[in-house]
């Protein structure tokens, strides 16, 4: 045979070595598929390769193990997962194909727990969650993707308190909404992100026509909350083409939000356009609705965000857009969000917006490069309401009407340089907001004991509140809010009250039920219970899967016992369902429940 027709007679070969060679070596390790109950993966075992669909029950995963799927599979925590890693030797879920369908936990029981676990390059979001609450501490959810709302995750939860506890979602995108995480929390349940990371997530990708909204966080709840503790939000983005971009780190609708001792830096609201039809940027940093809804960011840092690129007819609300709905913006700092634009305010208010113990300097430039020649435009616009007292806003050397307000300087240890380009993407840079010593804003925030200074440091000089993010009772690090959820069900006929759980208060409850005098307990559950109907119409709060119950009491109806609350950190974030029961000399009675998130404040 020639040389040319032995070539020829290989070349189907050849091909089909060349087209296996560029797809991605399979996985070689463990396989594993379907139903998988009480198992233990190990290193020895690493890495697990996923076959086909899983389904886990009661399975540990060690430090140090890999799991891959290879293929359009995905993992279903049916109950149980255990899989807890190191920060040295964390567990990985992962593909190398990028075409897996994620972690999905749904409906499954509070028993599951994922710490220092990567998920990754997942395309149907990496960790989906619906009505569970598995334990998440230390994950790194990254380089994930989704068509809906949530490239990160996907959390939607009827019913308990979920907690992303020092969390990195970093790097995900989604089609239309939520490119780090799409939160939907039920019955005025909280999503609480504490001591989080959420940055460079994307919405909208390759800027396809339409509005699209939440770069970093997309939350529209029905009715619940979402707590931002001790959390940063950095250089998330959405993008529009021809409507409107909005929220480029979080947008929030038809909940209750709080922003607490965190920071908003770098994202982006992009509404692109042309001359005919415009692109609409508003909420850089955020976008808020809900008429019957309050937004509250207390000791936070909102800089560099901007809404404004080539092509952008509207830029609104560079740092917050408060659409709707009351906001409270207390002791933070606002500071180098906007372009160049005549109306890229570092606040715009079309509801009913307080703002005490702050400063809203050197947003809004306009004017021209170097820096020194660089003059500012009014930081606040809007429609509603807006209340100012003892801070410290930019305004023409004008102070505002109001209490206690300057309009000086700040005095920041390094206000580092405007962003006087529209094209060019912001950055911090060497960015330190806090106050340079002898600054105006030291000491000149809201007068009154509740109010002063708590820890030095970041506050600085006596004990009268500072103006900005480090100034206030809650500068201190680690601080969290205290949430009380107050519940009716059935025909409970006792009455149950209390305030909140606090480190370092007393907690006191009060019981009035049928007949008075007589001893009852209170009992405290503390997984996620279900509420019960009883056959005579009251309602009992009940977990099967985990019935962990602490007493206290005996104590008679009406009374008020207080309880002092420990100063321990393990406490914080901490959720408790709680309910009181009546047991008199011939009758029993229950109470609505209460639910508790234990704060610092």
């Amino acid at each position: 045979m020639s040389r040319p027709a032995l070539v020829r007679s290989f070349l189907p070969l050849l091909l089909l070595f060349a087209l296996r060679s560029a797809v991605p070596a399979q996985c070689v390790g463990t396989q594993v598929g379907g139903l998988i109950s009480g198992a233990h993966w190990t290193t020895a075992g690493s890495p697990y390769c996923v076959i086909a669909d899983l389904n886990l029950v009661n399975v540990l995963v060690d430090d140090g193990v890999v799991v891959q799927v290879d293929g359009n599979f995905r993992i279903n925590v049916l109950s149980g997962l255990v899989a807890v890693g190191t920060e040295l030797s964390p567990i990985r879920f992962t593909s190398a194909t990028s075409d897996w369908n994620g972690i999905r936990f749904d409906h499954a029981p509070a028993n599951s727990v994922m710490e220092w676990c990567v998920v990754e390059k997942a395309d149907e979001s990496g960790v989906t969650i619906i009505d569970s609450l598995p334990k998440l501490r230390h994950c790194t959810i990254e380089a994930n993707t989704n068509p809906i709302p949530g490239g990160g995750l996907h959390i939607s939860v009827a019913t308990g308190y979920l907690t992303l506890d020092s969390c990195v979602i970093r790097g995900n995108s989604s089609s239309v909404a939520g490119g780090g995480l799409s939160i939907d929390m039920g019955n005025g349940y909280a999503c609480i992100l504490e001591g989080c990371t959420v940055e460079e997530n994307g919405v909208n990708v390759p800027v396809s026509g339409g509005s699209y909204f939440g770069g970093g966080i997309y939350f529209t709840p029905v009715d619940g909350d979402l707590v931002v503790s001790g959390s940063t939000i950095r250089a998330n983005y959405v993008n529009a083409f021809q409507g409107a971009a909005q929220g480029g780190g979080l947008y929030a609708s038809g909940g209750n939000v709080q922003l607490v001792g965190s920071r908003l830096l770098e994202n982006w609201a992009k509404g692109f356009g042309t001359f005919v039809f415009c692109g609409v940027g508003q909420g850089g940093g955020m976008i808020f609705f809900g008429p019957s809804n309050t937004l509250e960011i207390r000791n936070s840092l909102l800089a560099y965000n901007h809404s404004l690129v080539p092509g952008t007819c509207e830029a609104s609300g560079c740092g917050l857009y408060l659409a709707s709905g009351t906001g409270e913006v207390v002791n933070s700092t606002l500071t180098r969000n906007g372009a160049l634009s005549a109306d890229s305010r570092a606040i715009h208010n079309d509801g009913a917006l307080s703002i005490r113990s702050s400063i809203l300097y050197w947003n809004n430039p306009s004017g021209v490069c170097p820096p020194g020649a660089v003059t500012y435009g009014l930081q606040l616009g809007g429609s509603g309401s807006t209340a100012v007292t003892f801070s410290d806003v930019q305004n023409g050397g004008v102070p505002l009407p109001g209490t206690g307000n300057l309009d000086t300087s700040p005095v920041f240890v390094n206000s580092d340089a405007p962003i006087c380009d529209i094209g060019v993407s912001p950055s911090a840079g060497a960015l330190d907001a806090t106050l340079a010593p002898g600054s105006p804003c030291i000491d000149a925030g809201q007068t009154g004991v509740p109010f002063r200074d708590a820890c030095f440091p970041p506050s600085q000089g006596g004990v009268r509140n500072d103006m900005g993010f480090t100034g206030g009772p809650q500068a201190c690090a680690g601080s969290s809010p205290a949430l009380l959820g107050l519940r009716t069900c059935g025909t409970n006929p006792s009455t149950y009250s209390s305030n909140e759980i606090v480190l370092g208060t007393s907690w006191c409850a009060t019981v009035d039920c049928p007949p008075s005098g007589q001893p009852l307990f209170l009992i405290g559950i503390y997984d996620a219970p279900l509420s019960l109907q009883l056959g005579n119409g009251y309602c009992v709060l009940v977990n099967i899967t985990h019935p962990r119950l602490v007493t206290v009491g005996p104590m008679a109806c009406a009374s008020t016992p207080c309880s002092p609350v420990p100063v321990s950190s393990a406490l914080v974030g901490l959720a408790l369902y709680t309910q009181a029961v009546h047991f008199g000399a011939s009758s029993f009675a229950l109470s609505n429940s209460q639910d508790f998130v234990v704060g610092t404040f």
